[in-house]
Formats: structure tokens, sequence, C-alpha cells
């Protein structure tokens, strides 16, 4: 198999950052974060295997504001069209994969409730 063909049908994910701007009713605001990517792909990273809701994922953004940990809260899926940029008229299947929207937050870690070594041996003295 061409390991090419497998990365253009990978899903090319798009992460936006959710921010809550007021409880009461529930709003928010969202921003893309500007992943580093491939040539052609401009703020997406291609995944094979993308993030489901509830995983979390270290991304680096290329402005600094929304580099480290996240966990999903929801996915987006948008198919390529027959006729469009990314599924020629005529062929026989899309150029590239779908698009995969990801709505994510920042999160601590999967290690956030560890305690220092230290701080675990004072305690049961």
């Amino acid at each position: 198999m061409n390991s090419t063909v497998s990365w253009d049908a990978a899903p090319r994910c798009s992460f936006h950052v959710r921010t809550e701007v007021h409880a009461d009713p529930p709003a928010y605001r969202y921003s893309q974060v500007h992943v580093p990517s491939g040539a052609g792909d401009i703020g997406v990273l291609r995944m094979p295997t993308p993030p489901v809701v509830g995983d979390l994922i270290w991304l680096v953004d290329e402005s600094g504001e929304h580099t480290g940990t996240h966990r999903i809260l929801e996915r987006s899926w948008m198919p390529s069209l027959p006729g469009s940029a990314d599924w020629p008229t005529g062929s026989a299947h899309p150029r590239v994969g779908p698009v995969l929207v990801l709505i994510i937050e920042p999160a601590r870690g999967p290690f956030r409730d560890e305690v220092d070594l230290e701080k675990e041996e004072m305690s049961t003295r």
C-alpha cells in the first residue's frame, strides 16, 4: 500500500479553543489554534487517527497563545463534496480527506493529580 494515499485521505483537523464569555445564558468565543502544518495545509493537522471527545492533546500554537494541553469537547465533520476543488468533477474519489473541526478547552495534563514525592512523605510522618 502506498503510504502517501493514507495521508492524503487523512482528516484535516482544525482546532478551536472555546472560551466562556458569560455563564447566563451560556455564550462562548472560539479562537482557532494556528498549528504548524505541512505545505498546502494552513492551520490544520492531517491526522489518520484524530482525537475523540474526552481525549487530551498537546498543541503548539504559532502565536503561542494556545500552546499546551487541551481536552476535546466536540467534533464536526465536513466531507469533501463532489464537484469541489477537493473532489473534482469526474474523479472517483476526493483528492483529500475531510475537514474535522475540533472544539477544545485548555486542560491540565494526564498527571494533574500527582503528588510530589517529598510532600507525600512529609504528610505520612
